[in-house]
């Protein structure tokens, strides 16, 4: 006796085939005089399903039957072989398009500037120019040695200590040297590496008595021609000579307050000063020159003050504020 055929009830394990995707498509049939349908965009490529469990990841490696193959895309054979790799100059292109330097390749710095120190040409016309710079006329053979000067009991104002150091100006070469509190330079050399010499120092206006100072000199250093250290004599010296000519030092700079005009409107004063720096150009020893003004206020602290008060009469706090911004970082000469 046959089994009836039908349908089975049992669950399956795998994926069944969608009914839609055997159907095959349907095609409309446009009457005369009516207008084109519009067309679908076409479908995009999906996977098809292959069968295998649902909770595996990715799909399976059979091939459902029906379906073609997905081809593996091609290599940019194409693409690859229309890029150009420029090399650089004088070397390898690396990784990343970063120049490597070839083994025995050595590089030669280029030389734009000669040894001489004249570099006065040789060919061509010359042409007159006028500076601000003076040459100064300088000994050849002019060893100068260099002292550290220091005080026992320390002396800490500047001025008592050029005193000092002066008494002792008879032990100078015809009285020579130059000293700025700390340093001193001379053409005197003293036959111990070591010198001492004590100095009375003067009673003070009260009649206050004080100690003796002990004044040592210790040679550090002998200055030959052309060494900076001379350059640095210089500048000392002509500073020396501009304070001679009774001119006011302001910052790094001299200036002359007695031919000086004012601008009475305005509280004013203009102050025609100096600036000097002696330095090595090429070869020689220049001293450069050029004029610079100073604009001083005419009115005291004490004016400044009396203005605001009658500004803010009654208002100390505005008073003290107003006064202090104004007066407090500026320069004042006493």
């Amino acid at each position: 006796m046959s089994q009836p055929q039908g349908r089975p009830r049992g669950r399956a394990r795998g994926r069944g085939r969608s009914s839609a995707a055997a159907a095959p498509p349907q095609q409309v049939v446009q009457r005369p005089g009516e207008p084109a349908p519009p067309r679908a965009p076409p479908a995009a490529d999906t996977q098809a399903p292959v069968p295998g469990r649902g909770r595996s990841r990715g799909g399976s490696a059979q091939v459902a039957p029906g379906v073609a193959p997905a081809q593996a895309p091609a290599p940019p054979t194409t693409q690859m072989a229309a890029l150009s790799v420029r090399a650089a100059a004088g070397g390898e292109m690396g990784v990343g398009g970063v120049t490597r330097r070839r083994r025995n390749e050595v590089f030669i710095e280029p030389k734009t500037r000669g040894d001489l120190a004249d570099k006065q040409g040789s060919s061509g016309h010359g042409k007159p120019l006028l500076t601000n710079c003076f040459r100064m006329e300088t000994p050849k053979n002019w060893l100068i040695y260099q002292y550290r000067v220091s005080f026992e009991p320390d002396i800490e104002y500047k001025k008592v200590r050029l005193g000092m150091v002066g008494s002792l100006r008879h032990l100078f070469i015809n009285e020579q040297y130059v000293f700025d509190g700390e340093t001193m330079f001379t053409i005197t050399r003293f036959q111990e590496q070591v010198t001492r010499h004590v100095v009375q120092r003067r009673p003070s206006k009260d009649g206050t008595e004080h100690p003796d100072v002990v004044i040592t000199f210790e040679l550090t250093n002998e200055c030959p021609p052309g060494s900076s250290e001379h350059l640095r004599i210089f500048n000392i010296i002509f500073k020396k000579i501009l304070k001679m000519m009774k001119l006011e030092q302001i910052g790094r700079n001299y200036f002359n307050p007695h031919n000086a005009p004012s601008i009475p409107q305005h509280n004013l004063t203009l102050w025609p000063g100096y600036i000097t720096s002696i330095s090595q150009f090429e070869e020689d020893v220049m001293l450069m020159a050029d004029l610079s003004f100073k604009i001083l206020h005419t009115d005291s602290v004490l004016d400044v003050l009396y203005d605001l008060s009658a500004k803010f009469r009654g208002d100390d706090a505005a008073f003290r504020d107003t006064a202090t911004k104004k007066l407090v970082g500026e320069i004042v000469m006493t």
